[in-house]
């Protein structure tokens, strides 16, 4: 790393001050230390001269929550036109150039929330290699390591990130703990992150096994901040747990988790979260927003589960409310500047659109579709900044913000005259944008979307080519209706897989394997869950005796009575309200929850039979009054499509709305509407979610596979706002059942690995292997046609390689021994888990530069037994594992034999 390189690159980026205007403040002292000190003393507020001094002491691992990001961005008294932030970092410029490491390493640590949330961590942490480079006996505060592990997780350097968390829990950064408490507090940090790694990677029981552990660690020490960062996080891994993984944490941590949903659950978790933020001073409202609206998506599953029109209109009034007060917290225009935080006020609205959608009445659910458009259009404006900078904010970007609060009768942004720039209106996206996002029309599938809250959909024509204005379905007796004006939309619950694919037969076409094996798309999905293994494996599946690892099969428990929380929760103005929440009789067993749920609240939804659709529909009310002349001319000003309506009123307005053509929205075709679909490999459920999707360019990487491409995608409901993800496209496109068997594919051998990392737990290896998670995205135009369609990953750093194929390629060459043997290890030991009735093969990904830690695997293929229908192209069946023994795996290896895998005779 060239120092006047990187020194170079900051002062652009940083807009560092020049030398001269800091000396007209205080002149030059006899040394540069006394210099840079005297700057800092004279021009610094006296809070953050405080925190240099302690970090220069190493008396803090941690920034004091006293002073927040904001702070930082308040004009300086003696440079009036600058901020303390800029100053900062162009004094810690300075240090670099004149070799002032201690002090340089101090005003990191001083600068780094800052840094973070206004989007030039990415320089800092250049600077920071910097230090270690020249100095390596720099002292650096734990918080700054943690920031620089948190970067590599977001960009996808698993490795490295991981790396660093364990270095720090092994003592191996030089710093000097003034207390056992700091290294306890830095300690569970580390085991946090790991957690959110684990979530990220879709390990969510695993993730929650760190998540708890971290937050019994934080309250042991009181750090209530990180306790209710890691409850934000358990909510998150709670949305995506089955009834069965949710009683089995609730039973191993019988005192942390006491309601019988995993939604209601993670509600009740971000509640507290909340609770425990409000009793502290000056804490960024972004945590709060964050935990509001990871816990009101919670609830919007839980809502969407209940039996009752009713139960559920009560429940959406909550979260709207919910949620208005999630985005009041945005209250100014400079906390929006940041990446994260306009991501969280952008998903709020998009939240509303979707809670909207699914009310019974016409003015809500076109209000809807009015939100999801200005979220649209938002979405558009984050996806067209970089990713290291602040958000450039403009005319139109803060008439759309403003436009969405007024319409919820929130007041507008405070301090918006500093963004307007009335020559621009939103980047331009279509230098990102990557043709195939608008494919053949011999391409475009139908959406078979299920009618939504009674509407009927008309059905296919078989005979003709789909267009835009046309959403076929399996309507009733063939009949031709009249277009919907709502697509389905989707909330995370489990949902039928033939509503996404083709049922049809394709015609014969070549399949791509590795054989170039032609022959007809598979008509259906091939279930090779745990489940569907285990009921095979009890008839006539191949097995293997004296196998020593026995899995343990459980019945799974009986669904408990649901959570409840009140109607009149919608009128609170605190999200947090003892009274208002419902309860069963085992909430009062933790003293956690005892402060915010009472056991004797009456529950709405004790009710045992299922009401018809139109009960009680005179009783429902609108979810959003928007009959206001305020509102009415906000849709005048906005002039986001047209409306026939020649009324004042606003719901008229409504009702008669159009959305914009492509023409007349400025961004709006580069952001497509979209379901995102993951798979859970133990019941063989899917899930999905509506979202909003953005493609971009293709990746240039160093190996490019034979038969896809990959881009850049970004996508609303993302595991990590900040991450990077990417998508994958068949250069021949193909069905999209193909897609969805292969993440069948990659998610089942997800399940072995776990599986296999803990066979493995107990024995001295150098690596263990893990899948990445994949999910299946659907691009769909404004009126729910399937427009194209990929799969997608995160995004991950490092060095490539292929182990084993499906046929007969071993790599003997440039890999690590123990590599390939954990490689031939695996699919023995899937093959044998399985009783016989599957092979993981294929094995491929990227290994860690130090040949030890994590090896990440994707893309992998199957060789199925007789009793299950062949898998792809790829899966060469009983012949392909014949292969397997015969020429890859001739004998077992070390691994084989620490794990007492039997072969086949």
């Amino acid at each position: 790393m060239d120092k006047v390189e990187v020194l170079k690159q900051c002062t652009a980026s940083l807009n560092v001050i020049s030398k001269d205007e800091l000396y007209s403040v205080c002149p030059r002292k006899e040394s540069n230390e006394e210099t840079i000190q005297s700057w800092l003393d004279l021009m610094m507020p006296s809070n953050m001269r405080d925190q240099l001094r302690a970090a220069l002491a190493q008396e803090l691992c941690f920034m004091s929550n006293n002073i927040l990001s904001e702070h930082f961005v308040v004009k300086n008294r003696h440079l009036k036109n600058h901020d303390h932030l800029t100053i900062l970092y162009s004094i810690l410029v300075f240090a670099l150039e004149w070799d002032c490491f201690e002090i340089a390493s101090a005003i990191i640590f001083l600068v780094d929330r800052a840094a973070y949330r206004y989007g030039n961590c990415n320089q800092i942490m250049k600077m920071v290699d910097l230090i270690l480079q020249l100095q390596p006996d720099t002292h650096t505060a734990p918080q700054v390591i943690l920031r620089k592990a948190r970067l590599m997780k977001d960009s996808g350097d698993l490795h490295g990130a991981m790396q660093i968390l364990n270095g720090l829990i092994k003592k191996e950064f030089r710093w000097d703990y003034k207390t056992e408490k700091q290294y306890v507090n830095v300690k569970a940090v580390c085991v946090q992150i790991k957690g959110q790694i684990y979530h990220n990677l879709g390990l969510w029981k695993e993730a929650i096994e760190y998540l708890v552990e971290s937050t019994s660690c934080m309250k042991s020490i009181e750090d209530y901040k990180g306790v209710s960062s890691s409850q934000a996080l358990l909510t998150k891994c709670l949305a995506k747990l089955t009834m069965e993984d949710f009683m089995a944490m609730k039973m191993k941590y019988s005192l942390f988790f006491n309601s019988n949903n995993p939604c209601f659950e993670g509600y009740k978790l971000s509640l507290e979260g909340v609770e425990i933020l409000n009793k502290l001073n000056n804490v960024d409202n972004l945590f709060s927003a964050k935990h509001q609206l990871a816990g009101n998506e919670c609830l919007l599953m839980f809502a969407n589960q209940q039996k009752t029109v009713l139960q559920q209109h009560d429940l959406f009034h909550t979260i709207i409310a919910n949620l208005k007060i999630c985005l009041a917290l945005h209250h100014d225009a400079n906390l929006l500047k940041g990446v994260e935080s306009f991501y969280a006020f952008n998903k709020c609205v998009f939240v509303i659109s979707q809670v909207l959608s699914f009310s019974r009445l016409p003015q809500d659910r076109c209000l809807s579709q009015y939100l999801e458009h200005l979220s649209i259009e938002l979405y558009a404006h984050l996806c067209s900044c970089p990713d290291d900078r602040n958000l450039d904010h403009n005319e139109y970007s803060i008439k759309l913000m403003n436009g969405v609060l007024k319409i919820l009768g929130l007041p507008n942004l405070k301090g918006t005259e500093s963004f307007i720039k009335k020559e621009k209106l939103l980047p331009d996206l279509s230098a990102k944008k990557h043709k195939f996002l608008i494919p053949d029309s011999s391409q475009i599938q139908p959406s078979k979307t299920e009618p939504s809250q009674g509407e009927i959909l008309p059905k296919a024509n078989s005979s003709s080519k789909l267009t835009s204005s046309t959403v076929p379905c399996n309507g009733k007796h063939g009949i031709k209706l009249f277009q919907p004006k709502f697509p389905r939309k989707y909330v995370g619950l489990n949902v039928n897989p033939q509503t996404f694919y083709s049922s049809e037969e394709s015609k014969s076409r070549n399949d791509d394997s590795d054989n170039n094996i032609n022959e007809q798309v598979l008509s259906s999905l091939v279930d090779i869950s745990w489940e569907a293994v285990s009921r095979g494996s009890e008839n006539d599946q191949p097995s293997v005796e004296n196998f020593s690892i026995v899995e343990n099969q459980k019945d799974p428990p009986e669904e408990a009575e649901m959570q409840s929380v009140n109607r009149s929760a919608a009128c609170s103005t605190s999200l947090v309200d003892p009274a208002t929440f419902g309860s069963s009789s085992d909430l009062s067993a933790s003293d956690n929850s005892s402060s915010i749920f009472s056991a004797s609240t009456t529950s709405l939804f004790s009710q045992e039979t299922t009401e018809s659709d139109d009960t009680h529909e005179d009783k429902i009310g609108a979810l959003i009054d928007v009959n206001t002349p305020e509102v009415h001319e906000q849709f005048a000003e906005l002039q986001i499509g047209e409306s026939s309506a020649s009324t004042s009123s606003s719901i008229e307005y409504l009702l008669n709305w159009k959305l914009p053509t492509i023409e007349e929205s400025s961004q709006s075709s580069y952001v497509s509407r979209a379901h995102i679909l993951t798979y859970n490999p133990v019941n063989n459920k899917w899930q999905s979610n509506s979202t909003l999707a953005f493609i971009g360019e293709e990746l240039q990487l160093e190996k490019k596979g034979s038969f896809r491409d990959v881009f850049e995608v970004k996508f609303l409901h993302q595991d990590e706002p900040l991450g990077r993800y990417v998508c994958k496209r068949y250069r021949r496109q193909k069905d999209t059942i193909c897609y969805m068997q292969d993440i069948i594919c990659q998610m089942v051998a997800g399940y072995y690995v776990t599986k296999f990392n803990e066979a493995l737990a107990n024995h001295s290896t150098k690596f263990s292997v893990q899948f990445l998670p994949v999910a299946h995205l659907q691009l769909l135009t404004a009126e729910g046609v399937l427009k194209d369609w990929v799969n997608v990953e995160p995004f991950l750093h490092g060095q490539f390689t292929k182990l084993t194929n499906n046929w007969s390629y071993v790599n003997n060459t440039d890999v690590d021994f123990e590599s390939k043997d954990l490689a031939t290890a695996l699919s023995h030991f899937s093959y044998v888990k399985s009783k016989g009735a599957l092979m993981i093969v294929d094995i491929q990904g990227w290994l860690p530069v130090d040949n030890s830690g994590i090896i990440y695997l994707t893309d992998p293929q199957f060789h199925t037994s007789c009793n299950f229908k062949k898998f792809s192209s790829c899966d060469h069946k009983e012949r392909g594992m014949e292969k397997f023994w015969k020429e890859v795996h001739q004998k077992c290896n070390s691994i084989c034999h620490l794990l007492n895998l039997e072969r086949p005779n």
